[in-house]
């Protein structure tokens, strides 16, 4: 479960970034570009992706075309248990090749940078988000998991071309099993029901308002049959002619038969034969589906679908399925029986549940208890997880304001300006900057801001005297202060952030406090050690202290009115006192 949690982290943290103008294949062709594809490996400055790719393996992904030209990729992960899918809907765009998704949280620029269609592909993928710096990724597409020398060249280049390094390369182990699961999704059983017409067609109409007309051109009822069919939705009209076989290969005088019925009617460029994976089975054990098919034309509110097709060379459909579905009939008898069989049992294991339904809520408190256990390890998993993030995160800090230039030397300008404030050598500053890349954050860009560098040390004691020293010393590069500082997971940040009240209270109170991992605050206060692990902690901690420091504030102001009351009181009865002394001597003055 570990080992799935990790992986699940880096397959959804997976992406791509820089906006510089990227290469995209001429006049991309995304029904070629359809199809089971294997993900050999790829480069990527995420740091989750580098800290995960060494437990990681290939994957797979099936990519689709949709009608209105966006393109629908189901990528399958493997893990221990399962093969992981996730499904996208990427959004066309104007430039052909190039696509988009987007989400509440995360924005992905996705483009076929080179591609044969037949062999290889290379994706590259920008990702952004608001809280997270902006990530690039290349990964190899393969039909075969086979990565040829010239493929590896390619792969080089561009990756050189977007600014990835040697160092965040990564080449996966082989795994088949997403591979085999997403060729068992791509097949799905299909039933209809054709009624036979006067002139000997057949014609099929679905619920849904679907009419699909359909004659047999050609067959010898053994080994191949050549079908036309007209499909009618939503006033619309398309017509096809498919060539179905019992064998995986279609012979050269197949193949030609079919090419001679189909050029009287396509042109060239109307003809397909599906190679591959992209050949789909009809799942009847008695033909084979997609050697060769042919479409005329789909009508739309500016054009009318054309086409006169004659009814001479239409053969007796009855009697080619009376030979086709023999078989079929024979496994139909032997499918009754065992339904038979299967209803008996059923009434047997109602009587039997009706006996141990007495059990059942026990039973059910057994999978509560389990499912809480499992609930446990999950969250016990995730905090592991975090934690290694945690770890990671203490060999990086970010340099946030140094001045952009062309041809920059990240490593040279960050170690010569560091030495002086840390006492260390330039060279040996060098040395232990293991990773140095730019980075372009939401609020970088908004404000139009030089990119952030992330630096990730070999030591940890190396990035620790750094970040004493600049904390120290203010760190200034060509007269630009640089504001340091750690690097610190999304995840952890969000789960902070819910305690900003009690923050505020501390600080308030002049209240010193660190943070407790995975979630919380350690302090000290009115000489007591306090340790909050949780929100509803905090807020009973809030509850209780506010309301106090509230009470003692409203009997301080209280006692502060009623000494100014007292004081006033006082100074009206020195005042009138005065007042009647005032008054005697005038009148003993008037006496004498």
């Amino acid at each position: 479960m570990k080992t799935m949690l990790l992986s699940l982290v880096m397959v959804l943290h997976w992406a791509a970034c820089a906006e510089a103008d990227v290469a995209v294949q001429p006049d991309f062709d995304l029904q070629k570009f359809a199809g089971l594809w294997q993900v050999m490996g790829g480069a990527s400055n995420c740091p989750v992706f580098q800290a995960m790719k060494d437990i990681m393996e290939t994957s797979a992904a099936v990519v689709t075309p949709l009608p209105n030209g966006d393109m629908r990729i189901l990528t399958g992960f493997p893990f221990p248990e399962e093969c992981k899918k996730v499904d996208r809907v990427y959004k066309k765009t104007k430039q052909p090749g190039r696509f988009f998704h987007a989400d509440e949280m995360t924005k992905r620029d996705v483009r076929v940078m080179d591609t044969d269609y037949d062999s290889y592909a290379f994706l590259y993928t920008f990702k952004e988000t608001e809280e997270d710096p902006s990530t690039t990724t290349i990964q190899i597409y393969t039909r075969h998991p086979v990565v040829s020398p010239e493929m590896m060249e390619k792969f080089k280049k561009h990756c050189h071309d977007v600014g990835l390094t040697d160092d965040l390369k990564a080449m996966l182990p082989h795994s088949d099993k997403c591979v085999k699961a997403l060729r068992e999704d791509g097949c799905k059983d299909m039933e209809m029901e054709f009624n036979k017409l006067d002139d000997g067609t057949y014609v099929h109409t679905a619920d849904w308002g679907s009419a699909k007309k359909m004659e047999v051109v050609s067959t010898d009822c053994k080994t191949y049959a050549m079908i036309r069919a007209q499909i009618e939705h939503n006033g619309k009209t398309s017509n096809n002619l498919g060539i179905y076989s019992r064998e995986p290969e279609m012979t050269s005088e197949l193949k030609e038969k079919f090419l001679q019925a189909a050029n009287a009617e396509f042109t060239s460029d109307q003809i397909v034969f599906p190679h591959g994976e992209r050949r789909e089975t009809l799942k009847m054990n008695l033909w084979l589906v997609g050697l060769g098919l042919a479409l005329l034309c789909t009508v739309n509110a500016e054009s009318e679908c054309s086409g006169d097709f004659s009814q001479e060379t239409a053969i007796n459909f009855p009697s080619m399925l009376s030979v086709a579905l023999h078989p079929l009939l024979d496994q139909m008898t032997t499918m009754n029986q065992s339904i038979d069989a299967l209803q008996k049992e059923i009434k047997e294991s109602n009587a039997k549940i009706e006996e141990v339904g007495k059990s059942a809520e026990t039973k059910t408190k057994i999978l509560n208890q389990r499912l809480q256990v499992m609930e446990k390890e999950r969250a016990t998993d995730k905090d592991q997880l975090l934690r290694l993030q945690m770890e990671r995160a203490s060999y990086i800090l970010q340099f946030q304001g140094v001045p952009e230039q062309k041809m920059e030397d990240l490593k040279g300008t960050l170690s010569e300006a560091l030495a002086p404030i840390t006492d260390l050598k330039a060279d040996y500053l060098r040395s232990e900057m293991d990773i140095v890349y730019r980075t372009y954050p939401h609020f970088v860009k908004k404000n139009n801001l030089p990119g952030v560098i992330v630096v990730k040390f070999a030591k940890r004691t190396t990035r620790d005297v750094v970040l004493k020293a600049t904390k120290r010393t203010t760190l200034k590069i060509k007269d630009v202060e640089i504001k340091v500082l750690k690097d610190i997971p999304s995840e952890i940040r969000k789960r902070r952030k819910q305690y900003k009240n009690l923050k505020k209270f501390l600080r308030k109170n002049s209240t010193r406090y660190r943070w407790f991992f995975p979630e919380g605050l350690v302090f000290n206060y009115k000489e007591k050690k306090e340790k909050i692990t949780s929100l509803k902690s905090a807020e009973t901690f809030l509850d209780l202290h506010q309301s106090s420091t509230n009470e003692k504030q409203a009997a301080e102001e209280e006692e502060e009115e009623e000494g100014i009351i007292h004081d006033l009181e006082r100074s009206q009865t020195s005042s009138s006192s005065s007042s009647e002394d005032s008054d005697s001597a005038k009148g003993a003055a008037a006496s004498k």
